[in-house]
């Protein structure tokens, strides 16, 4: 398997795409090395392409009325570089540029959109990515109108990170929920202490971060159960968990059964032209970190 394969087949959506689609858009992508301090992406001109971060780091930044630069995050690697106007065909809404030297592997923005025509599932979680950015930015500002205008009421401010943490916090566990997260991490990506975020959680989600990821991690290992016919251990290892006995014990409390049912379906009902069996449990580790991965090749 190629270098770009391998990267796309850890990196979802692409790793939903089985073996013929993956080859399909694999000869789309290259790979670009960068010295520091080139722009990939400048704010207000077009976008030109989509890209997974393999190596160095990368800043993005907005530049707002005053001409001032607004520091957002930093990608680094197994991050994908992908501005939301990629989808409305628009000017960037934000720069991204190389910190050090680094290696990306890109995709032209007209490619991208072909493949996020051609294969619906990998269309939806662009979508529902940029849906999630948006409400994160956007309701806040809708909420509680009353307070806006109250310069008395010396909660505001207070109010205004409570109604951030559950947008954030859902956006950043949908994104990164087959990595090794902690509450810590958690905490600290929601701008909150470990106490303040574990109280949070429990708040709007009625149930412990714990709890909360692993039905998460369930929910998708149960899709790629039964559509794209992943065995119980390469499930397991797709979205997170590097132990399959306790996967399969975290997936029966949470559905009642154990996932193996599902694969016994699949294996009745399949024919020739099922799926091929998965090469290496490994293959699908996406909470492998991908650096480790590329410098072992």
């Amino acid at each position: 398997m190629s270098q770009p394969a391998k990267i796309l087949s850890r990196t979802e959506p692409f790793s939903l795409l089985d073996q013929d689609q993956l080859k399909h858009i694999v000869p789309s992508f290259h790979t670009i090395h960068t010295p520091a301090k080139v722009l990939l992406v400048e704010q207000g001109k077009p976008v030109p392409c989509f890209g997974i971060i393999e190596n160095g780091s990368v800043l993005i930044t907005v530049s707002d009325c005053f001409n001032h630069d607004i520091v957002n995050y930093t990608l680094t690697a197994g991050d994908m570089l992908f501005d939301m106007a990629l989808l409305s065909n628009a000017p960037a809404t934000s720069s991204a540029e190389c910190q050090e030297e680094t290696r990306v592997l890109c995709i032209g923005s007209v490619k991208f959109i072909e493949i996020l025509e051609r294969y619906d599932h990998v269309k939806r979680f662009f979508c529902d990515t940029v849906k999630s950015g948006m409400q994160l930015y956007h309701r806040p500002l809708a909420s509680k109108p009353e307070k806006i205008h109250d310069d008395t009421d010396q909660s505001t401010e207070s109010d205004r990170i409570n109604d951030l943490f559950p947008l954030k916090a859902e956006a950043y566990i949908e994104n990164n929920y087959w990595k090794p997260l902690t509450l810590d991490i958690l905490a600290r990506e929601t701008a909150t202490s470990r106490y303040h975020c574990c109280r949070s959680f429990k708040k709007y989600f009625s149930c412990s971060f714990k709890q909360y990821l692993n039905k998460k991690r369930v929910e998708r290992a149960r899709l790629l159960l039964t559509a794209h016919g992943y065995s119980v251990t390469d499930a397991g290892f797709a979205v997170g968990y590097n132990d399959a006995s306790y996967f399969s014990r975290v997936f029966k409390n949470i559905e009642g059964y154990s996932p193996k049912r599902l694969c016994n379906k699949n294996s009745a009902r399949a024919g020739k032209g099922s799926r091929e069996n998965l090469t290496s449990p490994a293959r699908f580790a996406l909470n492998t970190h991908l650096q480790s991965i590329i410098a072992d090749q």
